[in-house]
Parts: C-alpha cells; structure tokens; sequence
C-alpha cells in the first residue's frame, strides 16, 4: 500500500511538472524538460530504494531498539530468582513479529522443577508485555559459600584493568572438575580481544592455581 501511494504521488508529480514545463515554454520560451525530467527520475530512484530498504529489512530482520531491549532486560531482572540478564539478542521480521533469546542468571542450589517456573513465566510474561517470542538460557551462579564471592570479587578488580572489557557474567566455580568460568563482554573497537582470556587467566592463576579457566568472549549486540 505505502509503494502504491508512493507511485500514486509520483505519477501526480510527473503529470504538474509537465504541464509547468509546457506553460513555461508557451510563456517564455524554455524548455525545460530535460532538467525536470532528471529531478524526477532522481526522486524516483530515490523514493524506489527507500522502500525496497525498507522492505528488505523486514524480510532479513533489523535490529530493535536500544531503549525496548534495554526495558526488557530490567524488567526480567525484576522477576523472582532471577539475578541478572544477559546476552539478549532480538530480531524484527516485519511490523509485529519480534523473536528472540536471552541467558539469565540464577543461584546454583534452584532446582530443575523451579528453574522451569521461572523461565516459563519469562516467556509468557515477555510476550504479553512485549510481544516478543523469548527463549530464555540459564547460567547458574555459586550462592552457598562466600569463598566463590571473594573469588568473583578478585576477578572482577582484575577485568576493572581492561578498559577494553565493558562487563563480565556467567562467573561460575565448578569445585569437582575444579574449573572457573566466566563470560566477558568486549567492546566491539577492542583489536586485543582475542588475547584478553589468556591475560585474565594469567592473573588468576597467581591467585587460585589449582583451577582451570574457561573465559568466553562475548559481545553486547543489544546495546
């Protein structure tokens, strides 16, 4: 309908130039055909690719707001058991339909049965808030001893010395396979991202060397 009206509108432009440029040569003279003719096809052109851009994006999926995602992750962050909410990524297809997939964070001691309430009510929740079809990930995260707070502590002073990392989640202390695994979010400018895992690695063994590390790199495409 909107490139009906658009060819509509054109049609109606094409029509009064050239009766503009037909009482100008009856008058004065000129002719000017040619130099409206151009300033036409070039509206044309013009009009022609901003709704082909348009309806292609629809079709391939175009990036939603940093305003909506960023009230979708504070309000699953409000949910109950939920202790943050990671990795969100959202695509369009077309004016009503939005899909998409997000990691939550929640404490390690939540069983099966509870852990499926919660993203159950995330989904339906979302979607009749928001509209958006959700698939909700989990991270768990060691809530029953301080020990693996102070070591989530150390290895966030030690990421606060990359200005290159913007954020860090899913920390996890695996204490019977004795391994420690986290996600850093990395600014996308960053040209060292693929040698910042070895580095904070490095740093963390001088501090706890009987674990092994498993740092993911990871970026923040909803924001």
């Amino acid at each position: 309908l909107i490139a009906s009206g658009s060819e509509a509108f054109l049609d109606a432009v094409v029509s009064v130039s050239t009766l503009v440029a037909a009482g100008i040569s009856v008058l004065f003279g000129l002719s000017l055909e040619g130099f409206l003719g151009a300033i036409i096809a070039i509206l044309i052109l013009k009009t022609a690719f901003e709704i082909l851009t348009e309806s292609l994006s629809g079709i391939i999926g175009e990036r939603v707001g940093v305003e909506t995602t960023n009230e979708i992750k504070a309000f699953i962050r409000d949910r109950e058991n939920v202790l943050g909410a990671y990795d969100l990524i959202l695509h369009k297809y077309g004016p009503e339909k939005i899909i998409g997939s997000v990691h939550i964070e929640v404490p390690d001691d939540l069983t099966a049965k509870e852990i499926h309430v919660v993203t159950r009510d995330i989904m339906q929740e979302v979607y009749e808030k928001f509209g958006i079809i959700l698939t909700v990930g989990i991270y768990a995260t060691n809530n029953t001893d301080e020990k693996y707070q102070a070591m989530r502590d150390e290895i966030s002073k030690i990421i606060g010395e990359f200005s290159e990392i913007l954020s860090f989640h899913a920390f996890y202390v695996d204490e019977k396979r004795k391994v420690i695994s986290v996600d850093i979010v990395v600014d996308f400018k960053a040209e060292n991202k693929y040698e910042l895992p070895e580095k904070i690695t490095s740093y963390m063994k001088g501090k706890y060397s009987e674990y092994e590390y498993l740092i993911a790199i990871d970026s923040d495409f909803s924001d």
